[in-house]
C-alpha cells in the first residue's frame, strides 16, 4: 500500500492509498466469508 507525505510547516500528514476503515471492513468481509464457507 502506497502512502504520501505532505509537508506543511513543522507538521507532516501521511495519507494512505486506502483507508484504514476499507482495510478493516476487506479483512472482516474475508474472515467472514471463509467462517461461512467453513461450515456450509
Amino acid at each position: 500500500m502506497r502512502r504520501s507525505t505532505f509537508v506543511s510547516g513543522f507538521w507532516r500528514n501521511d495519507i494512505d492509498e486506502y483507508p484504514r476503515e476499507a482495510i478493516r471492513e476487506a479483512i472482516i468481509n474475508a474472515l467472514a466469508h471463509r467462517a461461512v464457507s467453513y461450515w456450509g
